[in-house]
């Protein structure tokens, strides 16, 4: 069934509601496919993964929506038959709404991003080297007003969510809420209007060459970001959503198997992560892919 897009950034989405009732399941998703931020190239992986799952249901009729996480929340509490998906499986998610049981979506995990201009970069290169660990409370004493960039309703895990909500840290952040998210908060830290962003690498390292600007950018691992992440489809808390949920596990079961659900990922991934990547992949949906496999 083709997909029927309707751009909803933050308007009301009552052509959403005049519409939900026609198809099995309303999709979603933080932006359109195709570009984002400076007319970049998205990060696709979510987009390609969605478009294998729903070709493998072609019986099934759903309209995909624009939101960004905040207002897709909303949106998972007003509907019925919404599902959003590549989302963190935090606490206070799980406990509002059905999820999957298989992840969407596999990344590396967080790692907290600095330009190499900035002289945050020299104070946690010294911190690493005399702690052997940097723990995101070391970064916020660090940094000045506004300069920890956050993304709008984004969970970042629910260890770094709990430090994110201390009030005596709300002064240090910059909260970025457009639907271009991950895009539009690395251009800020590129440009110096932040210090530091809690990023995946994969997100990180396709923007920053976006932009041109790869080589401005220093990592850092956080002892309280996992070492992978997951994103997991979350629905409606109803019993159409709880469905839903099923028939998405179901489907993602199948599909992870296919060559092609890999290489959504692998496409986006630099070289030297795609081994381990593999690795994990194998692990969480039981395949048994090898990287002298890959079509690339």
């Amino acid at each position: 069934m083709p997909i029927l897009l309707l751009l909803l950034l933050f308007s009301p989405f009552l052509s959403a509601q005049m519409t939900q009732t026609d198809m099995d399941y309303i999709w979603i998703t933080p932006d359109p496919p195709g570009k984002t931020h400076k007319n970049i190239n998205e990060l696709g992986t979510k987009t390609a993964t969605f478009q294998l799952l729903a070709d493998a249901a072609p019986d099934k009729s759903y309209f995909v929506l624009i939101a960004n996480t905040s207002r897709a929340i909303q949106m998972l509490e007003e509907m019925d038959n919404a599902c959003a998906g590549n989302k963190v499986r935090s606490s206070d998610r799980v406990d509002k709404f059905p999820v999957t049981r298989l992840p969407q979506t596999l990344f590396p995990g967080l790692h907290l991003y600095v330009n190499k201009r900035n002289k945050l970069a020299d104070q946690l290169t010294q911190i690493q080297q005399d702690k052997g660990t940097i723990h995101i409370t070391d970064v916020l004493e660090l940094v000045g007003e506004k300069q920890f960039g956050l993304v709008g309703g984004r969970s970042y895990g629910d260890q770094l969510d709990s430090q994110f909500k201390q009030p005596k840290w709300q002064t240090k952040f910059w909260t970025r809420t457009s639907a271009d998210m991950a895009a539009g908060m690395l251009d800020m830290l590129l440009q110096g209007r932040v210090s530091a962003v809690m990023e995946y690498p994969n997100s990180a390292f396709h923007y920053s060459r976006q932009l041109d600007l790869d080589q401005d950018l220093i990592s850092f691992k956080v002892a309280e970001a996992p070492q992978q992440a997951q994103g997991f489809i979350f629905c409606s808390n109803s019993a159409k959503g709880r469905l839903l949920v099923a028939f998405f596990d179901t489907l993602i079961s199948r599909v992870s198997k296919q060559r092609a659900y890999l290489d959504a990922h692998l496409n986006w991934m630099p070289s030297m992560d795609k081994q381990h990547f593999i690795e994990f992949y194998n692990q969480v949906y039981g395949t048994a892919f090898q990287l002298s496999d890959s079509t690339d």
